[in-house]
């Protein structure tokens, strides 16, 4: 029986901050779980272009949703 999680990872701070939360939600979604990261619109086009998101990107005027 698979145990599969919906995951929401908070992504903020510095780059060094963030970047290690990327990591840990590509490895999480490589495991099949459904992972969520909350970051500011800052880093938003990096998490895209690392964690290649699968559904749309909800926004608000400091807090993307990142649906992986």
């Amino acid at each position: 029986m698979e145990n599969k999680k919906k995951i929401g990872i908070p992504a903020v701070g510095t780059w060094g901050d963030v970047a290690p939360m990327i990591q840990l939600a590509t490895r999480l979604r490589a495991e099949g779980h459904q992972i969520i990261i909350g970051s500011t619109s800052r880093y938003a086009r990096p998490i895209k272009e690392q964690g290649k998101p699968q559904k749309k990107i909800l926004s608000h005027k400091l807090v993307k949703l990142i649906f992986l």
